[in-house]
């Protein structure tokens, strides 16, 4: 990447704030609806009493038996937060987590008033009880329904009552949905394998309840005639997971639906597959011109990301000299040359960006820990082995390079990025994080280092409307409309992550169909490409985060009328040209790809630039307060900084998903298609004489706010020109893995708008004001193109950031860096760049000379 011809700038320290800001703040109202009512009217309760005469009935068929604890759902039309509290007071019950439903199909019992057919949501809250504490629940319940005074101790339950849509168990039937587990083990069956791998996720309990726990789960498996492999407990996220084997019998009486006693435990919260994630092995042979080995000169500086994917060919041309693999399982010796196409082509990418663009090569070599192996049963993937647990590889591998392995030292301690271009296919995110997110999460946190993953690829065919022109606006109304079926893929629900989308960029250059029926139908810039996964994160939070080039994807018509079908076509143009095993001994072959796991790879690439930028800025005024947060943090705001939705991009999105309904609420839907939007790596990392980044950071407590000044450059007084003003605010979170909130901090800042000082006129422009909040990354783009501006002698901009607790107590302070781009429209005679920097250049004291 060219070096930027001006440096960023620092500002001072901020002052520390003399006002607690309102929780309600910024381009909305002052007092927001939370949302319509949901109208009750006669809500069934009778699973609870089904529930228990079960039970009785279990208990009478084995009345030397003990009876098991029971999870329960109570399922409620809006947050009861009288519940946890008594619940504690309540002998026999045991809080576990809550978590919350989006999107619900509307029944008789619970819709929207004034509006029948619009989605519900609803809060599930999971406890759990013992049968002498379910009977006691269950008579207060009958007292309070019969209109009767519910005792004393147990008048807290009436508020909870009030709010219930359903009491039920936690049953098979949520032990296997939304994880495809089923999908999953039908594959393995068509194969014909012997054996199954699952992972058993069981309910995060005390000590003594996890041990309980899995000597029960044993009995259960040993019975199913399955294999116990290893035991994963991971104490910060709440997971505690087995690892089994299960004969191929038992899984066929799975899929034929009758019952098997492994399914009933009530330890277990969650089967999912194993050994899913990973990428196809590209079969065709390439072929490709002899070309520089790009072998570096002399040694590279140490690495700053690291790479965990399959493992890449180490002496490939373009790669010789460049990583550090660090593989202490030994996976080398079973990995076939041949099958090392996905940790090649990303790292190639990390280091050289598109082979066809002609970038210089990266001057820092690249970290790499294999998490991927070819797969036993068809040869044809690189996927997560299926022998250990992939939640338990990452997190042992990240903590090899930050803190290391044993007696061993950090494997990679300048490592501040992890490139992660892999989305599980049997994962997508609907609305419960997965293990591996929550990972990553606690992960950032603790060692103050950022992820950059994938959204994900989805590479289903696409079907049209009969008769509908075959167009782009065509495409992204079937892409929209079926967004379900598109969502991102775990881990890339991650809240301290940068999940990263792909836009249809590549420098393949013009592209000529092999087939009349082959056409390029999402070309605008800006815009997802048709393959990449798209939606929001976990509470509605702007994901992915950005956009990185991801290629341009061809499409081909199907024989079935509407249908298309992604081409993919290794040895030809468009995508982008990245690195690639080729014959026996080539090794100077290159195929061309696209998706996101390629935007990925260019985002951590561009990272690494960033990471030298701001090394580069030591010389510059008021660099110490670069160093009170972590340089993690200065990337993870920087890449966000750069971003923006096109003008392109915007109207395309807007006319596949515009409607009469949403017109107040566009900007807030676009934010699920395009997320922060497409980065720019120019302007992530330089100035220009019309263009100045600001970089400002602190810490903050519970409740605390920091007040930071920019100033404004009195050149701007009196003219109407077109300015916007972009501001950036990251921090990484601590984790509530089972409250519902899950982000224990909530950061905030108060744009300029109507409300407070806004002397250069400025509106908001791109993602709603509301989506920028639900994240750890609040990115809002202002602009004005009119209007005169009125300015002091020394006019500043006053930005406040405040920190929430929201998740339950904030003990922690939470560190935070925030980017601030002031711009106008170029060829105006002003001097944004300089005057700034001259009003914050620390003035030198001038000391009275000495008598």
């Amino acid at each position: 990447m060219a070096k930027p011809d001006r440096p960023l700038l620092i500002l001072e320290a901020p002052r520390d704030g003399a006002f607690r800001a309102p929780r309600n703040i910024g381009g909305g109202p002052r007092n927001p609806k939370k949302g319509r009512q949901i109208e009750r009217l006669d809500p069934k309760f009778e699973t609870l009493q089904q529930l228990l005469t079960s039970r009785r009935a279990a208990l009478q068929a084995d009345p030397g038996g003990v009876a098991p604890e029971q999870v329960l759902v109570f399922e409620t039309n809006g947050p009861a937060r009288e519940l946890h509290e008594v619940v504690a007071r309540t002998p026999g019950l045991e809080w576990l987590a809550d978590d919350e439903l989006r999107d619900l199909a509307p029944d008789e019992d619970f819709f929207v008033a004034g509006k029948p057919d619009k989605e519900v949501s609803a809060q599930l809250y999971l406890v759990m009880s013992n049968h002498e504490a379910l009977e006691q629940l269950l008579s207060v319940w009958r007292t309070w329904k019969s209109g009767q005074r519910v005792p004393t101790a147990f008048r807290a339950w009436q508020d909870v009552f009030r709010q219930l849509r359903d009491i039920r168990p936690w049953s098979v039937q949520d032990r296997l949905r939304e994880t495809r587990v089923l999908d999953a083990w039908r594959e393995r069956v068509a194969l014909g394998v012997e054996t199954v791998s699952v992972e058993i996720e069981l309910w995060f309990r005390d000590a003594q309840g996890r041990q309980g726990a899995v000597d029960r789960l044993r009995r259960y498996v040993e019975r199913a005639r399955g294999q116990w492999v290893s035991t994963c407990l991971i104490e910060p996220i709440a997971y505690h997971a087995v690892l089994a084997k299960l004969p191929i019998a038992a899984v066929e009486k799975i899929l034929d639906h009758e019952e098997v006693e492994l399914l009933q435990c009530e330890d277990i919260r969650l089967f999912r597959p194993v050994g899913q994630a990973g990428a196809p092995i590209v079969e065709e042979e390439l072929e490709a011109p002899a070309e520089e080995s790009g072998v570096p000169g002399e040694p590279l500086d140490s690495p700053v990301v690291a790479l965990l994917d399959g493992l890449p060919l180490e002496n490939h041309a373009h790669l010789r000299g460049r990583l550090i693999v660090d593989d202490p399982d030994g996976w080398s010796e079973t990995y076939p040359a041949s099958s090392r196409g996905h940790g090649t082509a990303m790292a190639s990418l990390i280091l050289h960006g598109d082979l066809g663009a002609g970038e210089p090569a990266s001057a820092r070599s690249v970290y790499v820990r294999p998490i991927l192996r070819p797969d036993s049963f068809t040869g044809k993937h690189e996927f997560a082995p299926d022998d250990v647990s992939w939640v338990d590889l990452i997190h042992r591998a990240v903590r090899r390079v930050v803190e290391g392995d044993g007696d061993e030292p950090a494997a990679a301690p300048s490592v501040r990025v992890f490139n992660l271009s892999i989305g599980d296919p049997f994962q997508p995110f609907l609305h419960a994080l997965s293990p591996l997110a929550k990972l990553l999460d606690w992960l950032s946190w603790r060692h103050k280092v950022l992820f950059v993953v994938s959204a994900g690829n989805h590479q289903h065919g696409l079907t049209l409307t009969a008769g509908d022109a075959v167009t782009e606006d065509a495409v992204l109304k079937v892409l929209t409309d079926k967004h379900r079926n598109r969502r991102l893929l775990s881990p890339a629900e991650s809240v301290n992550a940068v999940t990263v989308g792909a836009t249809p960029e590549d420098a393949a250059g013009e592209w000529r169909p092999l087939a009349p029926t082959d056409t390029l139908l999402v070309t605008t810039d800006g815009i997802p490409n048709v393959v990449s996964a798209f939606g929001r994160g976990y509470r509605r939070a702007v994901k992915p985060d950005v956009l990185g080039p991801g290629g341009r994807v061809v499409l081909t018509a199907a024989s079935t009328p509407g249908q298309h079908d992604v081409a993919v076509r290794p040895r030809l143009p468009p995508g982008q040209k990245v690195a690639a095993p080729g014959r026996p001994g080539d090794l100077t072959a290159f195929r061309f790809s696209f998706g996101t796991s390629n935007a990925a790879a260019l985002t951590s690439r561009l990272a690494s630039s960033v990471h030298d930028t701001l090394l580069e800025l030591r010389d510059e005024a008021n660099f110490e307060e670069l160093r009170k947060v972590p340089i993690a943090l200065w990337i993870k705001t920087l890449l966000v900084h750069g971003a923006s939705w096109t003008k392109e991009a915007f109207e395309a999105a807007a006319r596949a998903v515009r409607n009469e309904r949403n017109a107040r609420s566009l900007s807030d839907e676009l934010v699920a298609i395009l997320g922060y939007g497409k980065a720019s790596p120019a302007r992530v990392v330089g100035c220009s004489p019309e263009r100045a980044t600001m970089l400002t950071a602190g810490s903050l407590g519970a409740d605390e706010t920091k007040v930071h000044a920019l100033p404004i450059p009195a050149s701007l007084h009196t003219h109407s020109v077109w300015r916007r003003l972009t501001i950036t605010l990251s921090w990484f979170t601590p984790i509530r893995p089972n409250h519902r909130k899950y982000r224990a901090a909530s950061l905030f800042f108060e744009p300029p708008s109507a409300a407070n000082v806004n002397p250069l006129l400025l509106l908001r422009a791109n993602a709603d004001w509301r989506a920028v909040r639900r994240g750890t990354v609040q990115h809002e783009v202002l602009e004005a193109d009119r209007g005169a501006i009125n300015l002091g002698a020394a006019a500043i901009l006053e930005i406040p950031v405040t920190c929430l607790a929201e998740a339950g107590p904030l003990d922690e302070s939470i560190a935070y860096a925030m980017a601030v781009t002031l711009e106008v429209a170029p060829g105006v005679n002003t001097r944004v760049y300089d005057e700034i920097r001259e009003r914050i250049r620390p003035r030198v004291p001038v000391r009275p000379a000495a008598r």
